[in-house]
């Protein structure tokens, strides 16, 4: 499988991953169930991330430039 591909379905699969934990949050139990759930989204978002800056680095300049 070649990166580009690879790049896809992990994008695809962290999104998927975020509805999915999204609504776990709202069931959570404690403040620190909450705060350990949005940890796990961010380093899965940090990690995707990285992964398409290593296949497209001018991909990092344009989502620092984005708004949001």
């Amino acid at each position: 499988m070649n990166h580009a591909k690879l790049l896809v379905m992990t994008i695809s699969i962290t999104i998927m991953l975020s509805f999915t934990v999204t609504p776990v949050l709202v069931l959570a139990d404690s403040e620190e169930e909450i705060k350990e759930e949005k940890a796990e989204i961010r380093k899965m978002a940090k990690e995707t991330l990285g992964l398409l800056y290593d296949v497209r680095p001018s991909a990092q300049k344009a989502i620092s430039d984005s708004a949001g």
